[in-house]
This record gives C-alpha cells, sequence and structure tokens, in this order.
C-alpha cells in the first residue's frame, strides 16, 4: 500500500486522530500492560518510545472515563527540529498541550522518548482502560511511526500476612556440618528447604527472606498449589551452631501494604540449632582430648565449660587401678557433681572432691557430655601433692612481713612519745637549763642562784644587750 495522506485511527473509546503522511502499516501496536493501585494512592503510567526516537505527539485516552471524556489528555513536542507532519486531533485543532485537572506530565519529556500522565489521587473512575498514542520520529530513518497499546490500571488487592512454611522443623534443627549428628531416628539432616507464602495478592507481593537482616537469594518463586497462592522457595538451606539463636524472617512488599504495618507483611521464626557439646576449656593435647591439672590440698573442685544446645548431661568418671573407669559417685561418698549454666548455651559441670581422700598420684577422670546431637569424651589428668604436715616457711624464705611492722611501729610510738614529753618539761620548767657557759642546771638550783644574784640569764641569748644581770647586790640593768 502506498503512502496516503490521512490514516484514521480509531481508539476503543470512539475518538479518532488523523495523522498525514503515515502509511498504515507503520502502526504499532504493542501488547496490553497492566499495572495496579489502590484507590487514594498515586500512580505513574508510562510510555516510552523506541530506541533513538523522540516523540512529536502523544495522547492519552481512558475507557468511559467521566472526567477524561472523548477529549483526552494531548501532549505536542513543539521543539523546532522536529518536522511537524500536519497531525490533527479532533478536539485539539490547534494542536496544543491538554492537560485535565488532577492529571500531570511524568517522565522525562517527549524529545527524550518519554510521555506518562501521573495521577495524583487514584479513584475508582481511573481504575480502567488507558490507551496512548505516540507519534515517533527518527532523524536517522527520516519517517514518523505510529505506536500504540492499552495499559490496564487495575485494583490492587492486600494479599494475605505471609508465612514460613514448616515453622516447627525451624524449631528443632540439626547441625548439618557435623556428619555424626543424627536425629532420634538415625536420620541426618544435611539440607532443608524453606518456603514462604502468601495467598490472594493482586499483583503478587514481592517476597523477601532475611537471616538476621542479610537478604538470602531464593533459589525459586512458583505459585502455590493452593488457589492465589504465591511462594519462595530456599532449597538446600544449611544451619550450624552459629545460626542458633538467629532469626529467619520473610517480608511481602506489596503496594497495598505499609512500614508499619508490620503484621501485614512479616513472618519470623528464631533458628533453635541441636548441636554436639563443644568444650570450651583448652585443652593441653587436643588429639587424646586430654587436660593436665595439679591440684593442691586447697583445691577443692574441677570444672568444665562447653558450649551446647539442647541442655547436655554430664557424667564423671574415675580410672581404677585396672584402667576401668567407675562412676565417681561409687567411688567415694566425697566426690559430688553440680551443674550450672552461666550464659545461654553454655554449661559448666562442676566435681567437688577432697583431696585428703587421694593419695599422693596422679589420676584419670573422664567426663562424658551429651545431648540428642551427640556426646563428646574429655579426659583430665590430675597429679595431686598431699601435706603431711602443713608448710613451714624456710629461713631463706624470710620473715613474714608482720614481724617487721609491728616492732617498727611499736618503736616509732615510743619516740613520739618521749618527743611530747620533752615539749612539756621544757614548757613547765621540769627539765635542765642551760646559761650563757653552757652548764646546765636544775631549776631548784637556778632559783637559789637567782636568789644569791650570782647568775646571768638572758631573753634573748644572741642579743648582749638583751639580758638581766644578777649581782650580790640585786640590781637590775635593762636593755638601751
Amino acid at each position: 500500500m502506498g503512502w496516503v495522506q490521512a490514516y484514521i485511527l480509531v481508539f476503543t473509546t470512539g475518538i479518532h486522530l488523523v495523522v498525514g503522511s503515515i502509511e498504515k502499516s507503520d502502526l504499532v501496536a504493542l501488547d496490553t500492560k497492566t499495572i495496579y493501585s489502590v484507590e487514594g494512592n498515586s500512580v505513574n503510567i508510562l510510555a516510552r518510545s523506541g530506541e533513538g526516537r523522540t516523540i512529536q505527539f502523544c495522547r492519552w485516552d481512558a475507557l468511559n472515563h467521566p472526567k477524561i471524556g472523548n477529549n483526552g489528555i494531548v501532549f505536542v513536542n513543539d521543539v523546532d527540529d522536529i518536522p511537524s507532519f500536519s497531525i490533527l486531533a479532533l478536539q485539539s485543532p490547534d494542536k496544543k498541550n491538554r492537560i485535565v485537572t488532577g492529571y500531570e506530565q511524568f517522565g522525562r519529556g517527549l524529545t527524550n522518548g518519554e510521555c506518562g500522565i501521573k495521577i495524583q489521587n487514584v479513584t475508582k473512575e481511573d481504575l480502567t482502560t488507558w490507551k496512548y498514542l505516540l507519534i515517533e520520529f527518527s532523524k536517522a530513518e527520516g519517517n514518523p511511526t505510529a505506536v500504540t497499546r492499552d495499559v490496564k490500571l487495575e485494583v490492587a488487592v492486600q494479599p494475605t500476612p505471609p508465612v514460613i512454611l514448616g515453622k516447627n522443623n525451624l524449631d528443632k534443627i540439626f547441625e548439618t556440618d557435623n556428619p555424626l549428628l543424627t536425629d532420634t531416628s538415625g536420620n541426618r539432616h544435611e539440607f532443608m528447604n524453606i518456603s514462604c507464602c502468601t495467598e490472594n495478592g493482586i499483583p503478587n507481593p514481592q517476597l523477601q527472606l532475611l537471616l538476621d537482616g542479610t537478604n538470602i537469594t531464593p533459589t525459586s518463586s512458583t505459585n502455590g498449589d493452593a488457589p492465589g497462592q504465591f511462594c519462595i522457595h530456599w532449597t538446600g538451606a544449611r544451619f550450624g551452631r552459629n545460626d542458633n539463636g538467629r532469626k529467619l524472617k520473610c517480608i511481602a512488599e506489596h503496594i497495598t501494604t505499609t512500614d508499619s504495618d508490620i503484621s501485614a507483611k512479616e513472618d519470623s521464626v528464631d533458628l533453635n540449632v541441636w548441636y554436639t557439646p563443644s568444650l570450651l576449656t583448652q585443652l593441653d593435647n587436643p588429639s587424646n582430648r586430654t587436660i593436665g591439672i595439679t591440684l593442691l590440698p586447697e583445691d577443692s573442685q574441677l570444672s568444665l565449660k562447653y558450649s551446647a544446645n539442647p541442655k547436655p548431661s554430664f557424667a564423671w568418671y574415675l580410672q581404677d587401678s585396672n584402667g576401668d573407669y567407675i562412676d565417681v559417685t561409687h567411688v567415694s561418698k566425697q566426690f559430688t557433681t553440680t551443674f550450672i549454666n552461666p550464659e545461654p548455651y553454655i554449661w559448666e559441670s562442676v566435681l567437688q572432691l577432697n583431696t585428703e581422700d587421694i593419695s599422693n598420684a596422679t589420676h584419670v577422670f573422664k567426663i562424658v557430655s551429651s545431648n540428642p546431637g551427640g556426646s563428646v569424651d574429655t579426659f583430665i589428668v590430675v597429679s595431686t601433692i598431699k601435706y603431711v604436715n602443713p608448710p613451714v616457711a624456710a629461713v631463706e624464705d624470710g620473715f613474714p612481713l608482720h614481724w617487721i611492722l609491728v616492732p617498727l611501729i611499736m618503736i616509732l610510738i615510743l619516740i613520739l612519745l618521749l618527743i611530747i614529753f620533752l615539749v612539756v618539761a621544757r614548757t613547765n620548767g621540769w627539765a635542765c637549763w642551760r646559761n650563757h657557759t653552757g652548764k646546765y642546771y636544775t631549776k631548784e638550783l637556778r632559783d637559789e642562784m637567782e636568789e644569791n644574784g650570782v647568775m646571768e640569764t638572758r631573753k634573748n641569748p644572741d642579743d648582749p644587750d638583751d639580758k638581766i644581770v644578777y649581782n650580790s647586790v640585786m640590781t637590775t640593768s635593762e636593755p638601751a
């Protein structure tokens, strides 16, 4: 068919556009596209041109829409270097933009090959079939192309909250890193398959698995067995003791839910990984799981710490002279065991003992720690030192500190008392005085010599003018 001067495009709304100089075979109808929204939300619908093509004309129509009517929403590119193709719209003879209130242009613009509408507040009437017509142009090709497409805007339906299937199985997971682990039926759990599903969501929600906040890439996503069910699957999941207590979460993102609507979009479970007891006390010989300890008479217990889930049981045995291991509670009443749980999943077993009942020798204890995940044997080689008499400090060991401190403190106290006594005696004249010749006299002799006037004293011995002279005839010489 040759070129025609006019081609009539008939929309589903019955609106006609006359497009000049476009070959009928150039009209391209794309597959119907469906997008979803809910009343009250905003939504964007977008039309794109082909690669490297600009849009000269864009029109949106909505089926049976009372507000859009037969006029449509029209965008015209008025860039100078894009040629006109005599585009005529029956309701837009001036070829100007025509926009309806509540709807605005969306996208990067016609020159960049995008023509879209942002519906600011979706109403029931907006939930219909929209149709766009694009007139595209490529400078390289030089000819325009008409593209049309139906876009269905349908109402979204909120899905049921997500559910992690088989949650009970995740409440007791056997560690898969240890080939010795088996359950009570003797089956080893090497892998687990985990699924998370929702139902009746339109469109299907975006499901996501997270382990302590870290995204887990699902192996696959499928429609479930039930009508309207949608699931994601994590096949071959493996868990170890480091995963014990971690939170596995499934999140369903949907346009009908909000971030605050946690109950409608999340499901979670705390992993309960069962694993064999693991000794936390350092081994002296890891190859034969042995610990060497030397006990003194004041030592009263042996203890070992383990990490385990669930709670383990402990049994202590003592090796006899024949090399057999006997339960310590059958050996002596002095042996008793206690059990403490200082931290989550940390368990400590304590053996109370009395070294007086153990001769100076080497003894071997065996501790068996068991739980449903398995059992672990640990050996403690104990060397005991039993004193016949209490130890006495040798001379070369030095004296005890208190032997030195007590006499020293007593001497200091005596010196202090003597100083106090001398000060008081001097003040009250109980002690001797020295005259200017350097001789000492008692108080009584001093008083007698003063009465006879044969003694010279000074108020200030360093000042020769500051003195009182006593002669045989009592005279007084005052300082000048």
